[in-house]
């Protein structure tokens, strides 16, 4: 739901616009929608006057996010990652969107480009691979990436996390709270998050 109290803020570069809101939980819905929409339509003008602004389609794209316009925004990612190819938010962004979607060879693609274009972003890339493997349900696949990851980072947390997620759906629960006691002893401050996140698994099945 778009939230409607409090303080909204939408912020675009200095040469593309600048809007910001402060609600003072008095903004409505379509206040927010109608301020983002001028954003958009200024980083649009701005960069069909100087199509040398690559970032902007980064943030149209984040613009429409914001308004819950999902297509929208990954259309405009997709700008992202060929016009202004070395922002890795881009694809980290269109990965998760399309998964959303259930459009996982497309997600797996901007898994594996990401992977081409940032090859020293090794652990990253492939999360971005697992979390597709693990959204698919091919959780055997998602532990091979998750093995992969320890390799290049033997404490990456998002590595461990996407082991125990995939050992906890195969019922293999000995190696799921190995995993998640690893996690533990990475960052201490987690471990109370841990049953929430076992009861979300065991709903999600």
């Amino acid at each position: 739901m778009m939230p409607t109290g409090g303080i909204a803020s939408f912020y675009t570069p200095d040469d593309m616009g600048y809007v910001t809101i402060q609600s003072n939980n008095k903004l409505t819905k379509k206040e927010i929608e109608d301020s983002v929409n001028k954003a958009i339509s200024l980083m649009k003008k701005s960069v069909s006057i100087n199509p040398d602004i690559k970032e902007a389609y980064f943030y149209i794209a984040i613009a429409y996010l914001r308004i819950l316009k999902t297509n929208d925004a990954i259309d405009y990612f997709y700008k992202s990652i060929e016009i202004e190819n070395n922002r890795e938010d881009s694809y980290i962004f269109l990965s998760g969107l399309l998964c959303d979607q259930g459009s996982y060879d497309k997600a797996l693609e901007v898994a594996k480009l990401f992977l081409v274009r940032f090859p020293n972003k090794v652990a990253m890339g492939n999360f971005l691979i697992g979390q597709v493997y693990f959204k698919k349900k091919d959780y055997r696949q998602a532990i091979m990436v998750g093995k992969k990851i320890l390799q290049a980072e033997k404490n990456n947390i998002k590595g461990r996390f996407l082991l125990a997620h995939s050992y906890y759906m195969l019922n293999d629960f000995e190696k799921a709270n190995k995993e998640f006691n690893e996690v533990i002893r990475i960052k201490p401050e987690l471990s109370k998050d841990i049953e929430g996140i076992k009861r979300s698994l065991d709903e999600n099945r």
